[in-house]
């Protein structure tokens, strides 16, 4: 009688699993379409998306800066605009989110399109957005300042094997 308890516990654990394994298997179909962040200063408090002006080159930006973070969308066709867009826009959104006073953007590209390989698998150019948060130097608070100087503090020492 006590195998035959463990079978039904074993099937009603597999009926427990297949729907999770429904939905990973969908998610590993799809691809991940979220903003890359790496944090290069402390966190500021976050400010409004429609208060980060986005610019495209260097010379646009008319006050000294510091980069707090460096951003990366994924990988689309070159032809679909609207991802490039949607992506630009989240890199504003993440920038104000972690107190960016404005966004530096630039479209970048898998250069090429390349041959088939021995598997038979062309691969075709890919575009994506990247750029860096800015916060300017006349915008930050003594309360600012002092989390630079705890994070370069925190941040200054050797990395160990």
């Amino acid at each position: 009688m006590a195998a035959n308890n463990r079978g039904k516990i074993h099937r009603l654990r597999l009926t427990q699993l297949l729907p999770l394994l429904a939905v990973f298997a969908c998610g590993c179909a799809s691809y991940d379409r979220k903003m890359d962040w790496i944090a290069t200063a402390p966190v500021f408090p976050p400010g409004k998306t429609e208060e980060v002006p986005v610019f495209h080159a260097r010379s646009e930006v008319k006050h000294p800066f510091g980069v707090i973070g460096l951003l990366r969308g994924w990988f689309v066709q070159p032809s679909e605009t609207s991802e490039l867009q949607l992506q630009a826009d989240m890199a504003r959104e993440t920038a104000a989110q972690n107190g960016a006073d404005a966004v530096l953007l630039s479209e970048g590209s898998t250069a090429i399109d390349r041959p088939a390989s021995p598997h038979g698998k062309q691969e075709k150019a890919k575009s994506y957005i990247y750029g860096v948060a800015i916060k300017y130097f006349e915008n930050l608070t003594p309360q600012d300042k002092q989390r630079i100087l705890d994070w370069e503090k925190a941040n200054s020492g050797s990395i160990e094997p």
